[in-house]
């Protein structure tokens, strides 16, 4: 069933094992979703994509050690740069990749093999939560002047920009936190990058169960960040800095139509063949 098995640091900067942390595996066929589900609780990465060539483009699935999700970006970038640097795709075309999620075009960033660019489709305006400035602080533990604004990226998920980056460091986060801002499902917090930094913006991400230890599962957010930092840090071209157990560094850039694309380098860890154990029963792949 598997071919290969590769892991990609999604996000990394130029130190090794850096940025998030992401299995893709080439497959003959989709086989059993069970061992789908059982190889991602057994190899513990965050997500890993499961790669499938079709008519042209490629099916892919992705799961978590707990099972199954319809989406993740992170994944989406590995599974190209594995098809990419195995020349299972044309080098001057983008990936297409059918996801239950929908469809991911992807596409290598010119000059640079280890770094794809993705882009993300505005949905629909950004809206201001019902909270106010105060009540976000209170809730993060901070004080009024410092959180500038709050908007809902989509339902569930409200994004909270702080005035500076030690606000943004200092803030709490994780179930306490949300409960106390109508229970989202998610809470991204933003602030500034400063000097030495490049021109643009951290984030902290939150579910109930805290914060994220690595790049969150959906990226699409930054549809709404970016453009609000790039009109405040006059850019058109930023730098985002994830923070969490292990941060990622990724680009943002402004394109027209209000689309943003996104950047990342990309980084072989190891590949595998993952071929039958001697104890194996004929028949399992």
């Amino acid at each position: 069933m598997i071919v290969k098995i590769f892991l990609v640091n999604v996000g990394s900067d130029e130190t090794p094992f850096s940025g998030a942390r992401v299995g893709v595996a080439l497959l003959r066929h989709l086989g059993q979703e069970t061992r789908l589900r059982a190889l991602a609780a057994e190899l513990g990465w965050p997500v890993t994509a499961y790669v499938l060539p079709h008519d042209g483009a490629f099916l892919v699935r992705y799961f978590t050690p707990e099972g199954e999700i319809e989406t993740a970006d992170p994944g989406a970038l590995a599974a190209a740069h594995v098809l990419f640097g195995l020349g299972l795709t044309p080098p001057d075309q983008p990936v297409t990749l059918l996801g239950r999620g929908g469809r991911r075009r992807l596409a290598k960033a010119p000059l640079a093999f280890d770094r794809l660019e993705l882009p993300l489709e505005p949905s629909g305006p950004v809206t201001p939560p019902a909270l106010t400035e105060a009540r976000m602080a209170a809730a993060l533990g901070l004080s009024p002047e410092e959180v500038l604004a709050g908007f809902a990226a989509e339902p569930g998920h409200l994004l909270i920009i702080c005035r500076t980056p030690a606000a943004l460091r200092r803030a709490e986060g994780g179930p306490g936190a949300l409960a106390a801002l109508a229970s989202p499902t998610r809470l991204t917090l933003s602030a500034p990058l400063e000097a030495p930094e490049p021109t643009g913006y951290a984030v902290r991400c939150f579910s109930p169960a805290g914060e994220l230890p690595e790049l969150p599962e959906r990226l699409d957010f930054h549809v709404g960040l970016a453009p609000f930092w790039a009109g405040r840090l006059a850019a058109s071209r930023l730098a985002i800095r994830h923070q969490g157990g292990r941060a990622a560094h990724l680009r943002a850039e402004m394109a027209d139509g209000g689309r943003v694309t996104l950047s990342g380098r990309l980084r072989f860890v190891f590949r595998a063949d993952p071929s039958p154990a001697p104890d194996s029963r004929a028949g399992d792949d």
